[in-house]
């Protein structure tokens, strides 16, 4: 495609929307592995953007229509009005797929959380005005999570077995895919 709409990567496959604009083929909304395999549709239609709304499923806006789509299954279903929240959500999955991490923002700071996949349930790890994006897993029990203040910039290390976080070191913050939508 010469243009997408929307693009995420989600359990080692790549959901994307082509945009109508300059395009070829038709506009849709299709999946295929990080390794190429296994290229489908799952539907005919112009797909603006794709707010992942929970670890398995997200909102799609399709001109003035809504669908929700749970990863996996064949065809998003139409939703009688538009999503409550519409912030999209970014999980970062730890090495062992057990657990996966993501930053949400409640009462005014950063809340690192972590969701763990067999029981379907978030777990705060760490409040802290300023928690934000880019987080990563060192091993499957260590995150580093960017801390944004007016105090400082630096990343920290917490283990989810709890305690305090570490700081690393301090550096210079820059967008990431936290920010493609713009509010």
């Amino acid at each position: 495609s010469n243009f997408f709409n929307d693009v995420i990567a989600v359990n080692g496959a790549i959901y994307y929307a082509p945009s109508a604009a300059y395009q070829t083929g038709p506009p849709g909304f299709y999946k295929i592995n990080a390794d190429g395999s296994g290229a489908q549709t799952i539907f005919n239609q112009e797909v603006w953007n794709i707010f992942r709304t929970t670890y398995s499923s997200s909102s799609l806006s399709v001109q003035q229509q809504w669908y929700d789509y749970r990863f996996g299954d064949k065809a998003p279903v139409k939703l009688n009005s538009a999503p409550a929240n519409q912030t999209p959500r970014v999980y970062i999955d730890s090495p062992d797929g057990k657990r996966s991490a993501w930053v949400d923002k409640r009462d005014g700071k950063g809340v690192l959380l972590i969701y763990d996949v067999a029981t379907k349930s978030d777990k705060a790890l760490h409040s802290q005005a300023g928690v934000t994006y880019p987080v990563r897993w060192l091993n499957n029990k260590v995150l580093v999570y960017r801390l944004k203040s007016g105090q400082e910039t630096a990343d920290y290390a917490v283990s989810t077995d709890g305690g305090e976080p570490v700081k690393i070191r301090d550096v210079t913050h820059s967008g990431g895919i936290d920010r493609w939508y713009y509010y």
